[in-house]
């Protein structure tokens, strides 16, 4: 099975956190036609989730990553349903772009068309929150555009999770395109030295059939 290379999260991000820098391997131009990781991970940040990532290394790999528990299967069989995945990392944070329905045929607009799944998680410094609604603010302080939608709340012990009701679909302007039978859940799970990871997991076309009930 295919899985997702964001090396142990937590760990990657708690590396992140006291100054350590992974050392990334080698990243192969995208065909002509094609857009790089770099390019596709800005772009849906942007574009879906309100958010600016500036300065990221990303290229394609595999791995393993850490997701509260009940989730991190299904983005695992999401992605071994795709036709490719983009890593990528920078100073606050840690993401996923994996996309195409079983295989990429070249053309990266149709291919993100029949499916993705993306995984972002960034650190954020604070006090754990108190309560889901604290959580919920910190979630859509840190991705903005996920604010057009309707939360709710998803019991759990040990962090804070919900999953948005009316994702009807997802805009992704600069690429003139809407991604459809989407999925999209989000959350706060306790990071290190007084940090917060902040995730979200977003899915649309056959990669959000995991997702489904």
């Amino acid at each position: 099975m295919k899985k997702i290379l964001i090396p142990v999260l937590l760990l990657a991000l708690a590396a992140l956190a006291c100054g350590g820098t992974p050392t990334p391997e080698a990243v192969t131009p995208p065909p002509d036609g094609e857009v790089g990781a770099k390019e596709a991970i800005q772009t849906y940040a942007r574009d879906v989730l309100g958010l600016e990532i500036e300065k990221l290394w990303a290229g394609g790999t595999a791995g393993d990553v850490t997701l509260p528990a009940g989730l991190q299967e299904d983005v695992d069989l999401a992605v071994s349903l795709s036709g490719e995945t983009y890593f990528g990392l920078w100073t606050e944070g840690i993401a996923m772009l994996a996309y195409g329905d079983g295989e990429v045929s070249g053309d990266f607009i149709a291919d993100i068309e029949n499916g993705t799944v993306a995984v972002f998680a960034l650190r954020r410094n604070g006090d754990f929150p108190a309560d889901a609604d604290a959580a919920l603010t910190l979630i859509l302080e840190t991705y903005p555009n996920l604010s057009r939608y309707t939360w709710e709340p998803i019991p759990s012990e040990a962090d804070y999770r919900f999953n948005a009701a009316n994702p009807e679909s997802f805009g992704i302007q600069s690429w003139s395109l809407e991604l459809t039978g989407t999925t999209l859940k989000a959350g706060v799970m306790p990071g290190v030295a007084s940090q917060n990871i902040v995730w979200v997991v977003a899915a649309s076309g056959a990669l959000s059939k995991p997702f489904e009930p």
